[in-house]
């Protein structure tokens, strides 16, 4: 056929042009991963990052991410993309306003859309929880009524954002996190049960059931020292949470803080009306989360994550001054050999060279076994899980208006294309793609991704498509075909497709 004869021809062009190569990334400017492990980061863009203030709360969940971008195409009906839930504030210091948004992100951090707004507030969670997306914030002066709201979840229509938000539990002025716990798809939360913020002693940190068979009724079901930390249920059901306790100066916490497991009986007992509130009394686990090595420094947890095999996972913070030099931050991993639970670094990070990016908070675990497994992620398989990766949200520094958050994920340190990104996290594990560009949203990047009609298979349609686009800059030509990243269609890019042709999903 002439069209083959064509592409041929063409081929022959190009045979001798060398690809377009591009200087690995670090692993990661954020974080400092321990041995066997990498970290990968991928800044927020927001769709005002003039604005940016603050941050808090992260999910991970698969959407219909190609569909929303190109509806128009049949073929982007089946293809589910990775994407971030995440809260962020915005003050315009010029106006003095200052609201909060729900905002959905790629897997390499480009916004997608709002899923809601509100007022003036501060942002704390935000959890994709069965047909709903679960958030809390904090009320500031002014602002809009702190508590629990939601939205539904649309994964297969994102068109239908943004949508007006409901109240789930009102009143709840000093809230943190939202959690399921999966045995049983009860839903909890966590926060203060007061409104002191003056060390010692803080109000008590709780954690809450909502009943919602009975009208959102909330049951505390734990109350032990320290600030609101976060929380998470093991693949028993059962409750791990921590104690943290500020000092202000001249170190972040005056004692040494620690994490706690309560069983499932034990928090079902408090539900039925059996007993009162658990305390670290009842605590069937108990780990002192001791200090930042070489230094008198305690670390305080952040949040609390859990994986599918049961294995837990703990942002941890710490300062010898309350400034953004002297500021550090960890990740570690809590998991049982036979009847002993230990613990071990996954990251340990001094913050002080980066003093933009000042504290660990939110964990996200997106994954089906164990981080150690690591792995591919293989976008036909969607909406089953595969790879397995935690997630870090970095808050952005609040004394710096206008610097962008990021997120970091952290895996094992497999690295086949040796291109900096880990292969969990890597939308093209088997090409060297340091930039991770995925125009399309359909979690193949667009260096192994020839399939520009996203049929599945790399074939005339997709030729005609290049063809039509060739020698062409980007924008206005379909930024889908620039494979090299290089923002102009020529032979590095035709290279590329031509050694994707005739073949099949999926792509790496």
């Amino acid at each position: 056929m002439k069209w083959k004869n064509r592409l041929y021809w063409l081929a022959s062009i190009v045979v001798a042009v060398a690809l377009f190569v591009t200087q690995a990334y670090a692993t990661s400017s954020r974080v400092t991963p321990e041995s066997g492990y990498a970290a990968h980061d991928y800044t927020i863009k927001t769709d005002h990052p003039e604005y940016d203030w603050y941050s808090g709360g992260l999910d991970v969940g698969y959407a219909k991410v190609a569909k929303f971008y190109n509806p128009e195409n049949p073929n982007n009906e089946n293809s589910l993309a990775r994407v971030f839930v995440h809260q962020n504030s915005f003050s315009n210091l010029e106006t003095n306003e200052s609201w909060v948004e729900i905002n959905l992100y790629a897997s390499t951090g480009e916004y997608i859309t709002t899923l809601t707004n509100l007022g003036s507030a501060w942002p704390q969670s935000a959890k994709i929880i069965g047909n709903k997306v679960w958030f809390s914030y904090t009320d500031t002066a002014g602002g809009s009524g702190a508590g629990l709201y939601s939205v539904p979840w649309y994964p297969d229509d994102l068109s239908q954002y943004p949508i007006s938000p409901q109240v789930e539990v009102p009143d709840i002025p000093y809230n943190w996190e939202v959690e399921q716990r999966a045995v049983d798809g009860k839903i909890f939360f966590c926060g203060l049960a007061g409104d002191s913020w003056d060390p010692p002693p803080p109000d008590p940190h709780s954690v809450y059931y909502i009943d919602q068979e009975n009208s959102n009724n909330v049951i505390k079901v734990l109350e032990i020292g320290g600030y609101s930390s976060g929380f998470a249920f093991d693949s028993e059901g059962n409750l791990w949470s921590g104690e943290y306790l500020l000092g202000w100066s001249p170190s972040m916490h005056i004692l040494p803080c620690r994490l706690g497991m309560w069983t499932k009986a034990d928090v079902d007992a408090v539900i039925a009306g059996q007993r009162g509130p658990l305390t670290w009394d009842d605590a069937a686990v108990i780990i002192p989360l001791g200090k930042k090595p070489g230094t008198d420094l305690n670390w305080g947890p952040n949040d609390v994550e859990a994986d599918g095999n049961g294995n837990i996972y703990v942002s941890l913070n710490t300062y010898e001054q309350f400034d953004n030099n002297h500021e550090y931050g960890a990740v570690i991993k809590v998991y049982k050999d036979g009847e002993e639970y230990h613990t071990q670094y996954i990251t340990n990070t001094d913050c002080t060279g980066n003093n933009n990016w000042d504290w660990h908070r939110s964990l996200a675990f997106d994954g089906n076994a164990d981080i150690d497994a690591g792995g591919y992620t293989d976008p036909t398989q969607l909406p089953s899980i595969t790879g397995n990766r935690l997630y870090l949200d970095m808050d952005q520094n609040q004394m710096d208006p206008n610097s962008p958050d990021q997120i970091v994920g952290i895996t094992t340190d497999q690295d086949f294309d040796a291109d900096g990104v880990p292969d969990s996290l890597d939308n093209a594990p088997e090409t060297y793609n340091p930039e991770q560009v995925d125009t399309d949203g359909d979690m193949y990047g667009n260096i192994c991704d020839a399939d520009f009609n996203n049929d599945g298979y790399v074939g005339n349609e997709d030729f005609n498509i290049f063809r039509s686009n060739y020698n062409q800059a980007v924008p206005p030509s379909n930024p889908n075909v620039d494979m090299d990243g290089g923002d102009y269609i020529g032979s590095s890019d035709f290279a590329e497709f031509i050694s994707r042709y005739n073949s099949s999903a999926p792509w790496f």
